[in-house]
């Protein structure tokens, strides 16, 4: 209840109405519901395991054209380490991958389409697999 002194100081009593009620409690449940929905994506783990995801294949992306440019360089290239690669400054940082995993570079040999043998790197992720080979990796993001 709601106590209001009138001009001649005696005391009314006034209700409350069911509308102000109803207008107080659509309120705080709107509200609610945007805090509500605000934690939720905040605490959101599978966007998170997304990006950080996404982050590491483009990563893993980089690391092969670094691997591409130092084969061009190095014709008898028969060892990529990603220490090469900073060394001769084709690569500037070691990238990082958010999840904690560490790239490795495999050199693989196939038979090209005119029958020679060509080589060309593999980089993977120990948390993520390959990009090279799609099939391999445990989680591709389109």
């Amino acid at each position: 209840m709601i106590l209001i002194l009138n001009e001649k100081l005696k005391l009314k009593i006034r209700g409350i109405t069911l509308f102000k009620v109803m207008l107080i409690l659509g309120g705080i449940i709107f509200v609610g519901g945007f805090v509500i929905g605000f934690y939720q994506s905040m605490n959101n783990s599978d966007a998170k395991h997304k990006a950080r995801l996404k982050v590491c294949i483009s990563n893993m992306k980089l690391i092969e054209a670094c691997c591409e440019m130092y084969m061009v360089e190095n014709e008898n290239a028969y060892e990529i380490t990603i220490n090469n690669l900073l060394e001769k400054n084709i690569l500037k940082t070691i990238p990082k991958c958010y999840s904690g995993g560490k790239y490795q570079i495999d050199l693989q040999r196939i038979k090209g389409r005119n029958g020679k043998m060509e080589t060309f790197p593999l980089v993977g992720c120990n948390k993520h697999n390959t990009i090279s080979e799609p099939f391999l990796c445990k989680d591709i993001v389109k």
